[in-house]
């Protein structure tokens, strides 16, 4: 499911109706913890004819904050910081209300932070300070939860001495260290093989507990995480690139490609010219998005290419593909008469319809153009008494209608700005076409 659907980019929002409301909790920290976001698990309860949802979360974001944030969509809720609950009727509202409150919640509240998992040491100890005694002593903290974590430690420079794969599944790891005369046996939990071998050496964050087997007691180290220079750093995944630019009449054929795929595809395409070539392949134009609603997808298909690099990266960086297409892309010359004309009617729509509320990256993603060029437009028209514009923010500002019409444009000083941008832009995309990808 992961894989179409339900991996925001800040959390991870799923639900099927026949999951057992008594696991989802487990399966949701399970997931937790390998993609190290919130995640919300929901499922159907016919008894009470809502939907019920069990939310595990990581330190950064407090879930029953996020809760509470949307509770007018709820019916109830509760928890804390990291784990929470809540259930909400579908007469009353519609899971993807709900999903997309909860997504735009997170996102809000992490800004330009991002999610990254990190563990808190407590203390750095040496292997002669690791004895039953002290095991004793943390014993009396207990009992250990989310408000009282049991603590970790560190010891570096162990030396693997034996190493194996345990449980059906050879997916939990136990190991022999050594340093001087100290030697302890640990386990680490659900986390598979590490390429390290015996006679390496290796830091580890662990939790110490008394093993009994035997009538033996002996000390074991839970182990958290291990640090070694010999371990390379995780790389991200690699992107794999199909370049079709050179390629003619494939459009059937991609078509075809698409529907039997089981992945999710984005196929980003703002110019008018390119949306109507597509019209005629459901499974492309179904999937169409531009720069303001691109979301996380396994597949991003550039049939038309965007107006500069910040927008092009802006749109990678979303999709968060791990597979890009490349089409042809049919060139055509930007048309400044034409642009204008068409600007000069989106004026006087939002000034009719809309309070003069200009919405700047709105303009620029339907007239496929940089909102650099959208800005130096609205000062154009200013600055031939077209309009005045007013409350400039963000991305809105206020205009309001004086003489508008496109007569005069072409003596302003800020026409020549114009088309130097408008060069600067097609320029971008004629290297899209023939770069190094």
């Amino acid at each position: 499911m992961l894989k179409t659907k339900g991996n925001y980019k800040n959390c991870i929002i799923l639900f099927n109706p026949n999951w057992h409301l008594g696991i989802i909790g487990i399966v949701a920290s399970k997931i937790m913890e390998t993609f190290y976001k919130p995640v919300f698990m929901m499922t159907y309860s016919e008894e009470t004819k809502q939907i019920r949802c069990s939310a595990r979360s990581v330190e950064e974001v407090p879930v029953y904050d996020m809760i509470s944030n949307i509770s007018e969509y709820l019916d109830g809720f509760g928890g804390h910081s990291m784990a929470g609950g809540f259930a909400f009727s579908v007469e009353k509202t519609t899971l993807e209300d709900v999903s997309e409150a909860l997504s735009k919640t997170i996102h809000e509240f992490l800004g330009e932070k991002k999610l990254t998992p990190s563990l808190k040491i407590d203390l750095e100890v040496e292997p002669e300070e690791i004895d039953i005694h002290l095991v004793n002593e943390l014993e009396k903290l207990e009992p250990f939860g989310a408000s009282n974590p049991p603590p970790v430690f560190a010891m570096k420079n162990m030396q693997i001495k034996q190493k194996k794969l345990i449980g059906g599944n050879k997916d939990h790891l136990k190991l022999t260290i050594q340093h001087g005369e100290k030697v302890f046996d640990c386990l680490r939990w659900s986390q598979g093989d590490v390429a390290l071998n015996i006679g390496d050496y290796l830091d580890i964050a662990f939790t110490p507990q008394i093993n009994e087997f035997n009538g033996n007691i002996s000390i074991q180290l839970i182990i958290k995480d291990i640090h070694s220079e010999l371990l390379k750093e995780m790389e991200a995944p690699a992107i794999k690139i199909y370049d079709h630019r050179k390629k003619t009449n494939i459009l059937k054929m991609v078509e075809d490609y698409v529907k039997d795929s089981k992945h999710k595809f984005c196929v980003f395409a703002e110019d008018k010219t390119i949306i109507e070539l597509l019209k005629p392949y459901p499974h492309l134009s179904s999937k169409i998005v531009s720069r303001l609603n691109i979301e996380p997808c396994e597949g991003l298909m550039f049939f038309d290419y965007p107006c500069d690099e910040k927008t092009y990266n802006d749109i990678l960086e979303k999709s968060e593909a791990s597979v890009i297409h490349y089409m042809k892309y049919d060139f055509f010359k930007f048309d400044i008469t034409k642009m204008l004309k068409t600007f000069n009617g989106l004026v006087k729509y939002v000034i009719n319809n809309k309070n003069g509320d200009f919405n700047i990256k709105g303009c620029a993603a339907f007239l496929s153009i940089s909102e650099e060029i959208v800005r130096t437009t609205l000062e154009l028209f200013a600055e031939t008494d077209a309009i005045s514009v007013d409350r400039i923010e963000e991305d809105i500002c206020t205009v309001t209608a004086q003489n508008l019409n496109c007569d005069n444009f072409t003596n302003s000083t800020k026409y020549k700005e114009l088309t130097t941008q408008v060069s600067k832009m097609e320029n971008f995309r004629r290297e899209m076409m023939k770069k190094e990808l």
